[in-house]
């Protein structure tokens, strides 16, 4: 016999049941931040005002209304119609060598020889005030190209002023150095007057302590006492986050400075996203070859770096055919072919991508035929060319057959224009300082500022991107206007294309949901303003790994 009594309490468990299954799937979603009356832009002129946030990552981003009638939220944050694009990813800099900068003597406004020694005494006495002492006087960002006379500085002046203190001064690309007698001593380079080097200039006899390029391998880098260092990393941290910049590639560090970042990261002590490229000397190969890569959630070291040649500048670029302004001189290779052959095979074995230094045509051309010995057609091993500054026409198809990227700085041909046809003369100025014409060869156009040796500002690598004009908005037409990119274009290269060339692009480089929510809040709306108006965009927060870093008010 049917217990009714029973059937009507199994009657109202399952109405029950039902009523609390209907609640559960009609229950909002509890997630941790939401950010509305914004205008977020996406992609191609589409725009959302708000987006959540949870555990770091964009769970959501649309109308307010739909992710108000979805969410519930722990905080809100009425972003006051700001404008909101995917963090800044700077794809060629120097992190650590920003943090020694904070740590040396600014030498970029120097006019002539006098005014740079006049610039380091100034730094060096305000230093002293601060209570902190020095083993060895450090300045950077003297350029002899920016100088009535053109030419190169000499040792005589810090000689007489810096008798005992060792003084090394970097040239603003970081391709040569000036050092005083002290210095040279110091590191065993002059003995008794004499140069132990044949890499150390020598002018009518006299050492004038200019070393280029691979001669500097003979002075090793500062290094500040501990106690400073991480200081100035942490200033130089907050001064990216200050501008915008959510993560960054550092293009070139030893395996001193990479185990020591991977304590700070391990220890909480840094926080901004930093991918690492190894330096191409042989600590790095014996360290990471057999240890393998680093892989931290915000610290990464995937990549060498190799240098195939020097700088334009300096004239240390390798060109195939002679500087249009020395006669005779076609630059340095700073690689031999089989053993850099031999070195791309053993990193591409350990599963490391390959990022070559090359300024000059000649030496890309060689690095493009290295890479063809290690590469497949289709591969996606994301190898760059770093700074593809002169690049011939016969060697453009190599990126596209090769799947090589393609690396380069906009604001390099806004710095270099005034003296780069000298170098190169009009028809190779043609090969010069490209930028649209890769995108017929690559669709990933990684863009980075290689500061310090340029500013940090994100801005003005967008500005120069689009507009082709240096700061003070010259030339009016802009320098090689064929070359820009559009808008949508460049602030590609500045978050996805810069996120896919450090194999991050499925967690970082657009406002996407499943991504960190990495994030620039701007004052203006940089894909439609006024071109003038760049240099005035003001950042008013900046969010990395889905955390606020940095934040200021608008006016």
């Amino acid at each position: 016999m049917i217990d009714l009594k029973s059937k009507r309490i199994n009657r109202l468990v399952y109405s029950l049941l039902c009523a609390m299954l209907f609640i559960s799937c009609t229950k909002k979603q509890e997630v941790d931040t939401l950010l509305f009356n914004a205008n977020i832009y996406l992609a191609n002129q589409v725009w959302a005002d708000a987006l959540a946030i949870h555990e770091g990552k964009i769970v959501a981003v649309g109308l307010e209304n739909d992710l108000r009638s979805t969410y519930v939220f722990t905080e809100q944050e009425d972003l006051n119609a700001a404008y909101v694009y995917p963090g800044f990813n700077d794809a060629h800099c120097h992190f650590t060598g920003l943090a020694l900068v904070l740590m040396s003597a600014d030498l970029r406004s120097s006019s002539d020889q006098d005014h740079m020694v006049d610039l380091l005494i100034n730094w060096y006495t305000e230093f002293k005030k601060e209570g902190k002492e020095l083993d060895r006087l450090d300045g950077w960002g003297w350029d002899q190209n920016m100088w009535s006379s053109k030419e190169m500085p000499n040792r005589l002046q810090l000689d007489s002023l810096f008798p005992t203190m060792p003084v090394v001064l970097r040239r603003i690309d970081g391709h040569a150095l000036l050092l005083n007698e002290a210095a040279m001593k110091e590191y065993g380079l002059l003995i008794d007057g004499m140069p132990t080097s044949e890499l150390l200039e020598v002018k009518e006899g006299w050492v004038t302590g200019i070393l280029n390029e691979n001669a500097q391998n003979l002075v090793p880098p500062a290094r500040p006492k501990p106690e400073y260092y991480l200081e100035s990393l942490q200033q130089a941290e907050q001064l990216c986050f200050s501008l915008g910049i959510t993560r960054l590639t550092d293009a070139g560090l030893d395996t001193n400075e990479l185990l020591m970042l991977d304590r700070f990261y391990s220890k909480n002590a840094l926080k901004i996203p930093l991918y690492c490229m190894a330096s191409d000397v042989e600590s790095s190969f014996s360290y990471f070859l057999k240890n393998g890569k680093i892989d931290r959630e915000n610290f990464k070291v995937q990549a060498f770096k190799f240098y195939y040649d020097g700088a334009l500048g300096s004239r240390g670029a390798l060109l195939s055919k002679p500087y249009s302004d020395k006669e005779g001189h076609y630059g340095y290779s700073l690689q031999a072919m089989e053993e850099f052959v031999a070195k791309l095979d053993k990193i591409d074995r350990a599963g490391f991508q390959a990022c070559v230094h090359s300024i000059g045509d000649s030496s890309a051309h060689a690095a493009f035929l290295a890479f063809g010995r290690i590469l497949e057609p289709g591969n996606d091993k994301r190898w760059r060319i770093e700074h593809s500054q002169v690049i011939a026409d016969r060697d453009l198809p190599y990126f596209k057959s090769l799947s090589v990227l393609p690396s380069i700085q906009p604001t390099h041909a806004t710095s270099d224009m005034s003296w780069a046809e000298s170098r190169l003369g009009k028809e190779r100025l043609e090969w010069a300082y490209r930028a649209k014409s890769f995108l017929n060869f690559s669709p990933v156009l990684p863009l980075g500022t290689d500061f310090p040796v340029e500013g940090i500002n994100p801005m003005m690598t967008f500005y120069a991107a689009v507009s082709r004009r240096n700061s003070d908005g010259e030339p009016v037409d802009g320098f090689r206007i064929s070359e820009a990119l559009s808008r949508e274009e460049a602030l590609k290269g500045m978050t996805l294309d810069a996120a896919f060339a450090s194999f991050q692009e499925d967690e970082t480089g657009s406002i996407t949901v499943g991504k960190f929510a990495d994030l620039t809040v701007l004052d203006i709306d940089i894909m439609n303003c006024n071109l003038q108006d760049l240099a005035e965009a003001k950042v008013l927060q900046t969010w990395s790994l889905g955390s606020r870093v940095f934040e200021q008010k608008p006016e």
